[in-house]
């Protein structure tokens, strides 16, 4: 079974693809409920709205990051960036990641999915 797991940090669009697949699969059986229905509803909004705005195509995997995760995404990205240095010393210097994480969002659309917000490029 094809299960998508909406409290992850992050997800992949071709998680939800997975996951529509085989609900429309199960559609066709006549073994969906409403609530798999609102779902896959759902899905198709998500992949509508990403595809729309990404700068990638949905099925290369566009990431999708949960709001409250996003400032751990955030160091992350800056690193590889070279935005800041790979071996930054924070226990020396302090980095305001929420603050860094709103500056970045600027580069950022959002998305709900579930109930939660995720950001992607």
């Amino acid at each position: 079974m094809s299960l998508l797991d909406y409290t992850l940090a992050t997800i992949s669009t071709r998680q939800i693809i997975d996951r529509l697949n085989h609900l429309t699969a199960l559609d066709e059986t006549g073994a969906l409920d409403k609530e798999d229905r609102l779902e896959i509803f759902a899905l198709e909004q998500v992949l509508n709205n990403v595809d729309a705005l990404s700068m990638e195509g949905i099925e290369e995997g566009v990431l999708l990051i949960r709001d409250e995760f996003f400032p751990d995404y955030t160091r992350e990205l800056a690193k590889w960036c070279g935005d800041i240095p790979e071996d930054l010393d924070e226990t020396r210097i302090i980095v305001d990641w929420e603050q860094t994480a709103d500056i970045y969002l600027k580069d950022f659309h959002s998305v709900e999915l579930a109930g939660a917000r995720y950001w992607f490029q």
